[in-house]
């Protein structure tokens, strides 16, 4: 299990792979500072990744838009 010192902001990206990865994202759910992005079905790493890249350029745009006003 990863110590939670506040480092760093982690997302992780269930590609829909089912029950085999199951317990493992799980898991990552109980850790503070990771956000989990699943797909409902397997749409395969290549869309995981391109997910979880646009959730991160969003958020940073959504907290810099924050810190703005």
């Amino acid at each position: 299990m990863l110590p939670d010192h506040g480092l760093f902001q982690g997302i992780e990206g269930d590609d829909g792979s089912g029950l085999a990865c199951a317990g493992i994202f799980a898991t990552i759910t109980t850790l503070t500072r990771i956000t989990v992005l699943r797909h409902a079905i397997n749409l395969g790493k290549d869309a995981a990744t391109k997910s979880g890249t646009t959730y991160d350029r969003i958020s940073r745009n959504t907290r810099t838009m924050s810190m703005l006003w």
